[in-house]
């Protein structure tokens, strides 16, 4: 895998009517709210849709910018060997707007969990 010289994400806090989140738990890093990284001639909202709706079947609006995160340091990828660039996140409140929720490739589960209960799931420090 090539890696770019800088990584520019973005994520989701995906909120149903009833104030539950969606998570998605995947192979390498646990439990985690949605999103991945912007490819090349994609804008940032458009990234988030597509990235939801691969991950979890759901589809989503976008409400508001709730965060803006860099991480600048340099740290090895699952592989262990390959070097993950500095990366610039931006997460956003979002609505579900149907769609069947699911698991993709990457992903080997998927829940809404009560808002009280979400942090107790979430495990990586950054988060």
């Amino acid at each position: 895998m090539v890696m770019p010289t800088h990584i520019v994400a973005v994520g989701g806090i995906v909120e149903d009517e009833d104030g539950n989140i969606f998570l998605e738990k995947t192979h390498h890093g646990g439990w985690i709210f949605p999103g991945g990284q912007v490819e090349v001639g994609e804008n940032l909202m458009d990234a988030l849709i597509k990235e939801v709706k691969e991950d979890s079947g759901i589809g989503i609006t976008i409400s508001s910018l709730i965060g803006v995160y860099s991480n600048t340091r340099i740290h090895k990828w699952y592989d262990g060997i390959t070097d993950v660039p500095t990366k610039l996140k931006l997460d956003y409140i979002c609505r579900p707007v149907g769609g069947e929720l699911g698991i993709s490739e990457g992903t080997s589960h998927s829940c809404w969990v009560a808002k009280d209960k979400v942090l107790e799931l979430i495990k990586a420090p950054a988060i």
